[in-house]
């Protein structure tokens, strides 16, 4: 806190939309705004979050960001700071970064916070503008190990990331582990048909899976996306019919959690993955793809899901195979899921550490 006085915080984001980093801001706002900091909202391309933000009481801005260099917008996003007596601007990607950095030509005393929620090795280029921001930059927040590993590769100053993983609240949902005799089992993945998503992988892996059991079971995709009508037509494609059901995007995703038995993420890049915390949350057994940050919550302390190796279909099946078979490695996976939240990924953890380093900020 500055002197008692509650922090000013602009969240700035290019597209304002559904995913996971949309929840992220979500959780900070819920559990900061209006107690622990003021909260604004600035954006370029409008989508669902800017209705939530303004459901929750926000001060909402539009910001046209035409790249990552729109000297035009940071002098708008300086203007903004002065007028709301901004502390902080945390920012979500590379491009709303930039910008904010260089609003520091116009509002030298504002301090940006970088959170990185994806997996990605610049080029060569951009490495080199790396080099230069990130001397402008107050903090960088690295939501998984992995994460932290390829800013440094990207050339982030080390000594200005700080780990901080996602944080989930705890559902009151138990979780049931009983034998299905004549039930079908509920596989379900709410990830948006996007290519690094691993849906080709993922229906692949089911038509495997129908080839190698005699258990009943459905596959349930929930979301939209690039990829959909070509998952579609694959799965018509390996007469998959009868057990994948395309339900598209759906605001009712907390209630789908506790009707499903098992959560899949079949990902090709993942910085953490902020559905797998969900699920886990409900304690719901995870398989989850063996890629970037994600063993940062499956591996051998928590033990809370199971880990596959991207593309492998066989290795995909019988980890799906091998959870419906058997009661008590659910039972087992579904406490450990919870404890994992309780003691490592809890909404508690994520914004004390957010909050601490948005006060450390103000005093460099």
């Amino acid at each position: 806190m500055k002197g008692g006085e509650s922090l000013n915080i602009l969240h700035l984001i290019n597209y304002a939309g559904k995913g996971g980093t949309e929840r992220y801001i979500e959780n900070l706002i819920d559990n900061t705004h209006g107690r622990l900091a003021n909260c604004f909202l600035a954006y370029n391309q409008e989508g669902l979050l800017v209705q939530k933000a303004l459901d929750r009481g926000l001060e909402v801005y539009n910001i046209q960001m035409n790249s990552p260099f729109d000297l035009k917008a940071a002098k708008r996003v300086a203007k903004l700071c002065q007028q709301e007596k901004i502390d902080i601007i945390h920012t979500h990607y590379l491009r709303e970064n930039y910008i904010a950095l260089l609003s520091k030509l116009f509002n030298p005393k504002i301090k940006v916070i970088y959170t990185n929620h994806i997996i990605l090795k610049d080029t060569a280029v951009t490495k080199l503008f790396n080099t230069f921001f990130t001397l402008l930059q107050s903090k960088v927040i690295a939501i998984s190990n992995k994460a932290r590993e390829i800013l440094i590769e990207n050339k982030h100053a080390a000594s200005k990331i700080k780990v901080i993983h996602h944080g989930v609240n705890i559902n009151d949902y138990e979780y049931l582990a009983k034998e299905k005799q004549g039930e079908d089992f509920i596989i379900f993945c709410g990830s948006r048909f996007t290519a690094e998503k691993g849906h080709i992988f993922l229906i692949k892996s089911i038509a495997e899976l129908k080839n190698t059991t005699n258990l009943s079971f459905k596959v349930v995709l929930a979301n939209d996306g690039p990829m959909l009508e070509q998952c579609k037509v694959m799965a018509g494609q390996l007469g998959l019919e009868n057990y994948i059901e395309f339900i598209g995007f759906t605001d009712k995703i907390y209630e789908l959690y506790k009707k499903i038995d098992i959560y899949v993420n079949p990902s090709e890049e993942e910085a953490l993955g902020f559905a797998n915390l969900e699920v886990l949350s409900y304690g719901i057994p995870l398989i989850a793809t063996d890629v970037g940050g994600v063993s940062d919550i499956i591996n051998s302390d928590t033990k809370c899901g199971l880990l596959v190796q991207y593309g492998d279909v066989s290795d995909f099946a019988k980890a799906l195979n091998k959870i419906m078979t058997d009661a008590d490695l659910r039972k087992s996976l579904s406490l450990n899921a919870k404890k994992a939240v309780d003691t490592i990924f809890s909404m508690e953890n994520m914004v004390k550490k957010t909050v601490a380093l948005y006060c450390e900020a103000l005093k460099q």
